[in-house]
């Protein structure tokens, strides 16, 4: 894990090494920084500060956990988790780990996100005939609505008014669009981000998004502008890959899991 300045006031530093499938992070505005990575055999989640110190695991023999995202005013995590069979939205308290609350009982749940006003958790749902949308549900717990079909990988704009999705990577152009906050018919189409499995797309105001490209083998974070579509390289990365990160609250630095996949091939034989 490493940690960026935007601005290159000071080189990037590794505040956190390890190996293992890593599956989100989000800059709490708490400060912290909570991230899902392998421990005890199973995904779960984990806080370390921005220094690297104070690195505790919040989750605990518990299904797997994984995808978290938190909560504007640094209350609240929401997440992904099998603790209960099948796939969930689950929140906790970012202070604490303590109190978690069940928020879907459907399975096919991923990737959620808060609301700017700390109202709202949107998330993807796979229903069972094999539709995909993005859907929420009240952040105190309450009945699951339906925003879109189809798209994937919500993300609420700072100033509450819509939201980013992807589509999903089987579907086609793989466009990313907009859509209003409670839903409806979207707003615009952004048909040049590249397509990037696992990966969603981030708020650095209300006009500007950050996503990752590939290039060479090499990830760095790019900004798309929605109004002028301009696009502008932002880190400066000259190794490895970007497997997920996240801005701190002011947007001045980011944390990034990065490095490398590594794979083994086994030849099992049977003697004769």
């Amino acid at each position: 894990m490493w940690r960026v300045t935007l601005d290159g006031s000071s080189p990037p530093a590794a505040i956190m090494t390890g190996s293992g499938e890593n599956s989100g992070v989000v800059w709490n505005a708490r400060g912290d920084i909570v991230y899902a990575a392998m421990a005890q055999d199973r995904l779960n989640l984990s806080r370390i500060d921005p220094d690297g110190s104070n690195q505790t695991q919040l989750t605990v023999d518990s299904g797997d956990n994984y995808t978290p995202a938190a909560s504007p005013d640094g209350k609240f995590i929401v997440f992904l988790s099998t603790r209960g069979g099948g796939m969930d939205i689950y929140r906790l308290t970012a202070e604490t780990g303590n109190d978690i609350k069940q928020l879907t009982h459907s399975d096919g749940n991923a990737y959620p996100t808060i609301s700017a006003d700390n109202r709202w958790v949107a998330f993807d749902h796979i229903e069972d005939a094999g539709g995909r949308g993005v859907w929420s549900v009240p952040l105190e717990g309450g009945e699951p609505v339906k925003l879109i079909n189809e798209y994937r990988m919500p993300v609420y704009s700072p100033d509450n008014t819509m939201f980013v999705a992807r589509s999903p990577m089987n579907s086609g152009p793989g466009d990313v669009v907009l859509v209003p906050a409670k839903g409806g018919a979207p707003l615009k189409y952004l048909k040049d981000i590249p397509v990037i499995e696992w990966q969603r797309l981030y708020w650095l105001d209300t006009h500007t998004l950050s996503f990752i490209k590939h290039e060479k083998g090499i990830s760095n974070i790019w900004s798309y502008d929605i109004n002028t579509d301009e696009m502008k390289q932002l880190t400066n990365f000259e190794s490895d890959q970007i497997f997920s990160y996240a801005w701190s609250p002011d947007h001045r630095q980011l944390v990034c899991l990065r490095g490398v996949k590594l794979g083994n091939v086994t030849m099992i034989g049977s003697e004769q």
